[in-house]
């Protein structure tokens, strides 16, 4: 852990993270320790999100203190879970995974699980089709990530040019991608690209 004069209090050679969350900070020396963090104990219904915002927390710590084996091990936790919540509860965690920063691997793991849920977010008046398409309205940068990765997966499928290394659900969701954002000119990229 990088702890510089900053953070360090000179009578006392006490180290202080007041900004912090004192929970976050204990499960960060935990991690310390023993080489894991504890998931949270949630309300029924609310426990996906706890955990998802805990590992996005810890993340962040791992970057604001550079420790790298932590950042490794959150990002681990963070894509091993995302792989069980509910899709609601995922599309819940893009926000908060794309505050981590323009680098952070957890934006790539967002953007890799929309593809796993490809037919549920593109599954014509569900739920979370609609949070999903609102995300992207809020969210920019996701709606370019997401372009980037499966639009011309979708250009490529409708014009007969399909990548071989997209699986088949990835290269529909592509195909159903491309052709929503194409009828939808409020997206701000596919409006920036096509105005």
């Amino acid at each position: 852990m990088m702890c510089t004069d900053i953070f360090m209090d000179p009578t006392t050679s006490m180290i202080h993270m007041a900004d912090e969350d004192p929970q976050l900070i204990r499960e960060m020396f935990f991690f310390f320790y023993h080489g894991f963090y504890s998931a949270p104990i949630g309300i029924a219904g609310q426990h996906d999100i706890a955990i998802s915002q805990k590992h996005i927390g810890m993340y962040n710590l791992a970057i604001k203190y550079d420790v790298k084996a932590l950042q490794q091990y959150t990002t681990e936790e963070f894509q091993s879970h995302l792989a069980k919540c509910t899709t609601v509860d995922f599309l819940s965690t893009i926000e908060s995974a794309y505050f981590t920063g323009e680098a952070s691997p957890l934006r790539k793991i967002v953007v890799s699980e929309a593809g796993v849920r490809c037919r549920e977010l593109m599954t014509p008046g569900s739920r979370a089709r609609h949070i999903f398409f609102a995300t992207m309205t809020i969210l920019p940068v996701f709606e370019r990530d997401m372009f980037v990765r499966y639009f011309e997966a979708g250009a490529g499928v409708t014009l007969g040019l399909a990548k071989t290394e997209e699986s088949d659900d990835e290269r529909d969701f592509g195909a159903h991608f491309h052709d929503e954002l194409m009828e939808d000119s409020s997206h701000t990229l596919i409006a920036d690209l096509t105005g």
